[in-house]
This record gives C-alpha cells, structure tokens and sequence, in this order.
C-alpha cells in the first residue's frame, strides 16, 4: 500500500517529527523552571541546615520563618492521583478503540 501512496507517507512522517520536536520543547519549557525551582529550595535549605522544610506543615502561613512544604507535596500528589484517575482509562480506550478502528495502513 505504501508504494501507491510515498507522498503520504512522507508526509504523516514529517507530521510525526514535527509533533515530537514540539512536544519535547514543551517539555522543555515545564522541566526548566521545575528544576530551577527545585535546586532554589535545596539549597535554602542546605544553607540553613533544615530538614524539616520538606515535611513540616504551614500552620500559620504569616508566621516568621516559613514553615514546611508537606501540604504543597500532599497538594501535589492529590493532583497527579486525580489526572490519573480520569486520563489513564481515558488513554486506554482510546488506545483501544484506535487500534481495532484505525486504519489498516
């Protein structure tokens, strides 16, 4: 089928590649300043020698110093769990669906 159509093929091809370079640009541009973020915190608190910034709560969010990040993470974790709940069955069956109804190309 591939020999009828090369210029479709070439083209879904370049598709593809164009996708994938966008894609990891985007990656880019969420990871940069996650990591940048991060390494601000560690060393915080490397400077400071605390270990309990990463599991102490906020119980007074004005209060000096700053407490803890332990909401932020549960925070977090609430988050990831609730886009797994709805996009991993949402991935599947789309997965599914595509590779018993696509194309046989």
């Amino acid at each position: 089928m591939n020999t009828l159509y090369p210029t479709h093929h070439r083209w879904r091809k370049s598709k593809n590649a164009l996708v994938q370079v966008v894609t990891c640009c985007c990656a880019l541009v969420v990871i940069v300043p996650l990591a940048l973020i991060f390494y601000h915190v560690s060393e915080i608190r490397h400077r400071r020698r605390e270990l309990g910034l990463l599991y102490q709560t906020a119980k007074n969010p004005s209060a000096k110093p700053a407490a803890g990040m332990a909401n932020a993470i549960v925070g977090t974790l609430e988050l990831l769990g609730l886009a797994a709940l709805f996009g991993v069955p949402a991935g599947v069956l789309g997965g599914m669906f595509l590779s018993e109804a696509g194309s046989p190309d």
